[in-house]
C-alpha cells in the first residue's frame, strides 16, 4: 500500500514539475518580449520627436507663406481700391 501511495505522490509531483517547466518557458518568452519592447521604446520616442519637429517646422513655413500671400492679397486689394477711386475721379 505504501508503494502505491509513493507512486501516486511521485506522479503528482511529476505533474507539478511539468507545469512549472511550462510556466518557466512562458515567463522566459514574456521576459524576452518585454526586453525587446523596452529596447525599442527609446528609438521609437526619438523617431516620433523628430517627426513632431518636422511637422512643427513645416507648420511654421506654411504660416509664413500664408502671411505673405495674405499681405500680397491685401496689396492687390489696395491697388484695386486706389484704381477704382482714380477711375471715379476721371469720370467727374
Amino acid at each position: 500500500m505504501l508503494t502505491i501511495l509513493n507512486f501516486y505522490v511521485a506522479f503528482q509531483l511529476w505533474k507539478v514539475y511539468r507545469i512549472l517547466i511550462k510556466t518557466t518557458r512562458i515567463s522566459t518568452k514574456i521576459k524576452q518580449q518585454i526586453n525587446y519592447i523596452f529596447k525599442q521604446v527609446p528609438v521609437m520616442i526619438m523617431d516620433r520627436q523628430l517627426q513632431i519637429y518636422q511637422v512643427r517646422k513645416q507648420y511654421q513655413e506654411l504660416t509664413w507663406k500664408f502671411k505673405k500671400v495674405q499681405q500680397s492679397l491685401q496689396l492687390i486689394n489696395l491697388g484695386f481700391y486706389i484704381w477704382k477711386r482714380y477711375l471715379r475721379t476721371l469720370n467727374l
